[in-house]
């Protein structure tokens, strides 16, 4: 062979092999390095473990905390005049930036974990597209109403349904699940499938699995709806929310700032801890088979991630307790008082003056209000169920409701005759629209039940001018004759001098006899209480704020009694808490406070161990000063009540970090004690008019207890 040949290479030959594999292999290991094969989409996705969950989690808590932040940066008031204006603006903008891109960002990164060809650029552009939308959708009007305000409608009609059942009675898991759930977790599915659609698609275009844009589509829909029943429950159960929902946090105490973050960040962990979980869920199988027992894919795994997002859910807010005003820095008293057991039984000592009998054998509205009857055989409550039902003070047992059931917040009042011959209801009657407002009230409905079979025998439902629902202390009272009755008229706004101030009706039939309207005192404020006076029957207007005098009114005989005006130098900046006592001889009036005649005090902080409450007694025709007392301020003591009657006081005393309370008997006139009582924590409600029977409400339990008296 001649060397100036050429020699085909799949010819050459070393010893009894040919190099021809050995330079196919080369050329195709040069093929695949200028050309790599595109890996399989199994190659493309790698499975969530739980360094990639815990990372997720804390970014996902995280971004409610940074928004917070954004937002009340937005909102800090800057003065003209500040010199340091202009560095302050740059440093909003700072903190705006760093917020505002951090999450979005911070998520990117933890995706890239399990996306191997994820895009951290294009994801963040799908974001902010995302957000465009958001944006494009609150400018988008149906008629007048904005998109995004039904969504916001939902929340404020949940948050109405709950501020009722709240105050109706006491929150268990069936008025828990009958709120209005519905409307509002499927507006939260539509506005988050309308901003959580681009974000998947990013993720499921790179890891290249058919199906992983719904995967991540539904884990984004269930997780917003797990967030939300986390956030709405913080709110069942009490936590801060800043007025009108607002996001930001300027002029808050910053334990509520604390408690508020820690909520919003344990709705923001249920996030990122529920969309984990249904990824994982989804996924599991392309995790190897060998695997720890607590892997992610595994069902132990399984079990101890959605474990941690309960954790999770119940940790945060009760962190946010620790942080907040009642945690730590007050000695957490409600996690304390949760520790505790409540007394079996009671322990007395001294004299047997009272003695416990049995508890009411119903379940109770939140705010147990009742009313004895004259015999002392019948009590009236008002049950669970918004009804007023007569029980047997003896046994405790229900015999029967009085009226139909009535409306969760509707409030009422409930007054026996003197004589035994009737009981009056006063409810809500029409609602009457208030022109210029949004706003409604009720007119009074008086109805009238003749014993002893409780048949209604009159009703009244005012249709000739304002005689709306009453606040007053006693807003009904029957006349001294046991004839008539006295009705209290509320106005909207400020009473006007022919608006009606009271009513007088017939009995039964409730004929208006007498009508006693508020004239020259109208300045004075609304009519606030009742009391029977002799022969008469007496009304008092407390102006809470203003020069204009407390006014005593006469109904009976229309005159006015008093008109006494405030001594400012007495009372200066403090806050009128109402009338205690009105007879024939005194009138006692409470304002607590710091005192301070300084013009400014409103500005100061305010100092909660220089505070105290002034009780003035005043000679009640005369309107001379008789007496003054100071004491520490009742409202940040001890919660205590006391009852007097049939020659005895009763004192009951509770704390906050205890189930435990004490209840101490004294002589009306000395003082001197007679018995003292541990028991649950209760306070005292009423006395039967024959001084045999105690009520005593069970503060925890929201039951009524009943005492047997031995004077």
């Amino acid at each position: 062979m001649r060397l100036t040949e050429a020699m085909p290479v799949s010819d050459l030959m070393i010893g009894n092999a040919t190099v021809t594999p050995l330079m196919s292999t080369l050329e195709a290991a040069l093929d695949a390095t200028a050309n790599p094969p595109a890996p399989s989409p199994v190659e493309r996705f790698r499975p969530v473990d739980w360094t990639t969950w815990l990372l997720w989690v804390t970014v996902a808590a995280a971004g409610p905390i940074l928004s917070t932040i954004a937002a009340t940066a937005l909102q800090v008031e800057l003065p003209r005049d500040d010199p340091q204006r202009l560095w302050t603006v740059n440093s909003i903008l700072a903190v705006l930036a760093v917020t505002l891109l951090a999450p979005p960002l911070l998520q990117g990164f933890v995706l890239k974990r399990i996306a191997l060809r994820f895009s951290i650029g294009f994801w963040f552009a799908c974001v902010v597209f995302s957000v465009i939308i958001w944006f494009v959708l609150t400018q988008t009007y149906i008629g007048l109403v904005s998109i995004v305000d039904a969504p916001m409608r939902a929340q404020n009609q949940f948050a109405q349904a709950l501020l009722r059942e709240r105050f109706a009675a006491p929150l268990s898991w069936s008025s828990i699940a009958a709120l209005p759930w519905g409307p509002l977790l499927l507006w939260t599915l539509a506005i988050s499938a309308a901003t959580s659609l681009l974000p998947a698609w990013a993720i499921g275009n790179a890891t290249g699995r058919r199906g992983d844009t719904l995967m991540f589509f539904a884990a984004a829909l269930i997780a917003a709806c797990a967030a939300t029943v986390a956030d709405q429950t913080y709110a069942v159960y009490g936590y801060p929310r800043p007025f009108g929902n607002q996001w930001a946090l300027n002029n808050m105490p910053w334990p509520e700032r604390f408690q508020l973050l820690a909520t919003r960040s344990g709705a923001g962990a249920v996030w990122g801890a529920t969309s984990a979980f249904v990824v994982v869920l989804f996924t599991r199988r392309l995790a190897a088979a060998n695997t720890r027992l607590l892997a992610t894919n595994r069902p132990a795994g399984l079990a101890a991630m959605l474990a941690a997002l309960v954790g999770i859910a119940i940790l945060a807010p009760f962190a946010g307790y620790l942080a907040g005003p009642q945690g730590v820095r007050a000695g957490a008293p409600a996690f304390r008082k949760a520790l505790t057991v409540a007394p079996d039984k009671d322990t007395s000592t001294d004299d047997a003056v009272l003695t416990y009998s049995h508890n009411i054998e119903l379940a109770l509205a939140r705010y147990a209000a009742i009313a004895i009857a004259p015999d002392s055989h019948t009590v009236i409550v008002r049950s669970a169920e918004h009804k007023l039902t007569r029980i047997d003070l003896a046994t405790g047992r229900a015999i029967a409701p009085i009226a139909d059931a009535l409306a969760p917040l509707e409030r009422h009042a409930v007054v026996w005759s003197p004589d035994g011959r009737f009981v009056a209801l006063r409810s809500n009657g029409d609602q009457v629209a208030i022109p210029n407002s949004r706003y409604s009230r009720n007119q009074s409905r008086l109805r009238i039940y003749a014993l002893p079979d409780f048949t209604l025998a009159g009703e009244f439902i005012n249709r000739e001018g304002y005689c709306f629902d009453s606040y007053s202390r006693e807003p009904m009272l029957f006349a001294p004759d046991g004839n008539s009755i006295w009705l209290t008229c509320a106005q909207h706004t400020t009473p006007k001098s022919d608006d009606l101030m009271a009513l007088r009706l017939s009995l039964p039939s409730l004929q208006v006899l007498d009508t006693r309207r508020y004239g020259n005192t109208a300045a004075s404020g609304e009519l606030r209480g009742l009391e029977r006076v002799g022969d008469s029957i007496w009304g008092w207007q407390f102006p809470s704020a203003g020069a204009e005098p407390l006014r005593i009114r006469d109904l009976a005989n229309d005159r006015e009694v008093l008109a006494l005006t405030m001594p400012a130098g007495l009372i200066g900046n403090l806050t009128a808490q109402g009338v205690t006592e009105i007879n024939d001889k005194t009138v006692k009036l409470v304002f607590c406070g710091v005192l301070s005649n300084d013009p400014k005090a409103a500005e100061l902080p305010f100092d909660r161990n220089a505070s105290l409450c002034r009780t003035l007694t005043f000679d009640s025709k005369t309107g001379s000063l008789l007496d003054q007392n100071d004491r520490a301020d009742v409202r940040f003591a001890t919660p205590s009540a006391t009852l007097t009657g049939h020659g005895l006081r009763v004192e009951s005393t509770w704390q906050q970090n205890s189930k435990a309370g004490e209840t101490l008997v004294r002589d009306a006139a000395t003082g001197k004690e007679r018995q003292r009582i541990v028991s649950v924590s209760q306070r005292p409600l009423a006395l039967s008019p024959d001084s045999h029977w105690l009520v005593m409400l069970d503060i925890d339990r929201n039951a009524l207890r009943i005492y047997r008296v031995t004077p």
